[in-house]
């Protein structure tokens, strides 16, 4: 058991909650925005949605416009997003490149096609979120969008949702502690193990497309605290969430 993610909580007495459901998360195509680097290359987001994304807090066109005037740093407005790895795909002129799919609620997505000001938004988020998370540069103002991904060509290969257990600590009247324990069979270290956690939504993904699956919470989650651990020998990742 080499490979730490974050340090793990001492282990505790775990009663099962067996009422919790799990389901793999298959967005709908909505927007592709066509981005470039630096360095040149060409690189793709694909604005997919899911019911699975909360929708952000609403907002009118003009509030949205007041904050940005008004703030020198990024607006205090969020939209929830999920933000997969990259994956080679090819283009319409068979060239290859990156593309990354960020997936948002189905009703956001509708007001940010009926808005030039949240489309701009959206894209500012994306680009900042895309170079924060991944070490990218990305121009600013250089972007396309399409009202489909039907310009990027999709070979990624289907994936599985994992066999997991997911417990509440001490009990599940009053858990202090959401803990989930998935197998992992098919991996060999923890690096291409991708878990995005919400305050209220539990997401897995690896690199490799072989497994993913996202879990509702029943249980508002301290998400900045939460820790996971990979045990190379039972090929089980571990992660630990404390309960707000």
């Amino acid at each position: 058991m080499d490979e730490l993610l974050n340090q793990l909580f001492d282990s505790q007495k775990i009663k099962e909650n067996a009422q919790t459901e799990s389901m793999r998360v298959v967005p709908e195509p909505g927007v592709c925005v066509k981005l470039k680097c630096d360095s040149g290359s060409k690189i793709f987001a694909n604005i997919c949605i899911s019911n699975k994304i909360p929708m952000p807090d609403e907002i009118s066109e003009g509030a949205l416009i007041k904050m940005l005037e008004n703030t020198g740093e990024a607006p205090p407005y969020r939209v929830p997003l999920s933000i997969g790895d990259a994956h080679c795909e090819v283009d319409n002129s068979g060239k290859p490149c990156s593309a990354y799919d960020v997936i948002i609620n189905p009703g956001f997505l509708e007001k940010v096609k009926a808005s030039d000001v949240f489309m701009g938004f959206l894209v500012t988020v994306i680009i900042e979120s895309l170079e924060t998370k991944f070490k990218l540069s990305i121009r600013k103002g250089i972007s396309r969008t399409t009202s489909n991904v039907s310009e990027v060509k999709n070979a990624a290969p289907k994936s599985s949702i994992p066999e997991f257990k997911m417990s509440a600590v001490p009990d599940i009247e009053n858990p202090k502690f959401i803990v989930t324990k998935l197998k992992l069979p098919e991996l060999s270290s923890s690096r291409g193990i991708e878990l995005d956690i919400g305050s209220k939504l539990f997401v897995l993904r690896t690199r490799s497309r072989i497994y993913e699956m996202a879990a509702e919470l029943s249980h508002t989650i301290d998400q900045a605290n939460a820790r996971a651990e990979f045990n190379n020998r039972t090929k089980i990742l571990t992660v630990t969430m404390p309960v707000v």
